[in-house]
């Protein structure tokens, strides 16, 4: 999964944009392997970081691979 969050990353310069904000529960399950019904990934030229909620965040945190995982605050 790993790999595919690099490919999104790769993809920045050349749509002249700073970072992607992917909230697609479809879109987060293909690049981070893992489903969410709620839950942000973004993919930054710097930093890649997965936010969700108390109910995933200790499943999220244990699994992830080349990303900080965050808990989102209401």
């Amino acid at each position: 999964m790993k790999k595919r969050i690099e490919q999104a990353a790769s993809c920045l310069d050349s749509w002249e944009v700073d970072g992607l904000w992917i909230e697609n529960p479809v879109d987060l399950f293909y690049l981070t392997g893992q489903w969410f019904s709620k839950g942000t990934l973004f993919v930054g030229r710097s930093k890649i970081a997965l936010i969700v909620d108390g109910r995933y965040f200790e499943a999220a945190k244990n699994q992830a691979s080349g990303f900080d995982v965050l808990l989102a605050s209401k």
